[in-house]
């Protein structure tokens, strides 16, 4: 009790009202970044499925229509092909007549940053996203 009165000697009626405001405003940071976040939040990703073969893009997909269901077939000089499908906002290669057929067992792809390859071809799909802060996201 005595430590308590020795307290309130020292502290004055303004030191209350200093301390109260800073902790009220310790919060700050937290309730604007929170706030920030949301903003962030509502702006759409766009995913996109880049398709390419020995490093050079020869097609790309948007991902976000889950109405779309479109067919690619790629074809080398060889005559060696692969077909690829988009349905909605994932894509795949269906068939190949590659020798492993790895490329067809990977399936449905949807994310940033997943990655179909087929060595054989040197064919890859890889699908990036708008928003930076996703894996496989594009940095403007």
């Amino acid at each position: 009790m005595e430590k308590l009165r020795n307290l309130k000697r020292y502290l004055k009626p303004w030191d209350f009202i200093l301390i109260i405001t800073l902790f009220i405003c310790s919060f700050l940071p937290l309730i604007l970044f929170t706030i920030n976040q949301n903003q962030l939040s509502h702006t759409e990703t766009v995913n996109t499925a880049i398709i390419s073969v020995n490093g050079e893009k020869i097609k790309s997909f948007t991902l976000n229509d889950p109405a779309q269901k479109l067919s690619y077939r790629y074809k080398n000089s060889d005559g060696e092909y692969n077909l690829i499908i988009v349905k909605g906002n994932k894509i795949r290669i269906s068939d190949a007549d590659c020798t492993d057929q790895l490329c067809v067992r990977m399936g449905w792809i949807s994310n940033a940053g997943d990655t179909i390859v087929c060595l054989p071809h040197k064919l890859s799909i890889e699908i990036i996203s708008s928003d930076k802060n996703q894996p496989g996201g594009m940095i403007y």
